[in-house]
């Protein structure tokens, strides 16, 4: 019988993954993303931090269905779960309940909106014009409350838990949180370490991910470090709490153009809305690995 490295698992219909996002929609939200880096599909040159990590998110499932679609429709290699914490924790996905929090990809294309966005493209003279192109919306702008950063992950940590029960074989959950502060119901790194812990039969763990987003536009950003040299208050919680990088994945997002080498840990502090694109990218680099374009 072959052995399996942990992180080598084939991911196909059969032995499906599981992406779970996690964002901040607390009142803090609300503020500007600061001054705008890179060209990103937004509504505003200058988005509020919930708009920008909504567009973003959407954006990142987008591309995780597309990257599922094969000739004869989409295939489930992934079920897909979100959830908000702000004045509420919950679900954000339309026909996600307690008990089936998580959707499968086929069916997380059939329940998105599609919005009319307008874009800034180039029009081959030196100037700009006005394109409408289709947007595809599954998790709508919130910014209103604390941050129950805790009660979030620890509804997370039991679907994750019972996910990885009933999937002993397949490649490990990867869960990404997006936040701009520190947890307003306590210290978050028990809950994450646990989750942390799952794991399959192969040896792989749960991934936890984690990305400060700032409206600080001076304060260049922190970027997938190894080391928590330097990092100081929640910012330092967050990097305890974000699994280091498998090698297969840091080899996936170092093609990709990401700056990631060994011992790099899944973590962004005072990150802009393209550092927040940019780790959704790496966080489901997972979706285009050789495995799953395999074709099972």
């Amino acid at each position: 019988m072959p052995v399996i490295r942990p992180y080598f698992e084939e991911i196909s219909r059969n032995k499906p993954s599981c992406i779970a996002f996690l964002i901040d929609q607390s009142g803090s939200m609300a503020e500007g993303f600061g001054e705008r880096r890179g060209r990103d599909l937004v509504r505003e040159p200058n988005p509020t931090k919930a708009q920008g990590a909504s567009d973003a998110l959407n954006r990142c499932l987008a591309n995780i269905v597309m990257r599922c679609t094969k000739d004869e429709g989409v295939r489930d290699y992934f079920e897909v779960g979100v959830w908000g914490y702000g004045a509420t924790v919950g679900v954000e996905l339309a026909g996600a309940t307690e008990g089936r929090e998580l959707i499968p990809v086929s069916e997380l294309y059939e329940i998105s909106r599609i919005e009319d966005r307008i874009r800034q493209v180039p029009d081959g003279s030196g100037g700009l014009i006005s394109e409408t192109i289709k947007f595809p919306v599954w998790v709508d702008v919130k910014a209103d409350g604390n941050t129950p950063m805790c009660e979030a992950l620890e509804k997370v940590r039991g679907v994750i838990d019972r996910w990885i029960a009933r999937h002993r074989d397949s490649y490990p959950p990867t869960i990404i949180n997006i936040t701009d502060g520190a947890s307003s119901d306590g210290d978050p790194r028990k809950v994450a370490w646990q989750m942390m812990e799952l794991t399959n039969n192969n040896g792989s763990q749960a991934l936890v991910f984690n990305i400060h987003v700032s409206g600080n536009s001076d304060a260049p950003p922190i970027l997938y470090p190894p080391t928590s040299d330097g990092l100081q208050s929640y910012a330092k919680q967050l990097f305890e709490m974000s699994s280091t990088l498998p090698n297969k994945l840091v080899v996936e997002a170092s093609m990709g153009g990401l700056p990631v080498g060994q011992g790099s840990h899944g973590f962004v502090f005072n990150g802009g809305l393209t550092d927040l694109i940019r780790f959704l990218d790496i966080g489901t680099r997972v979706t285009t690995m050789t495995d799953l374009r395999s074709g099972r």
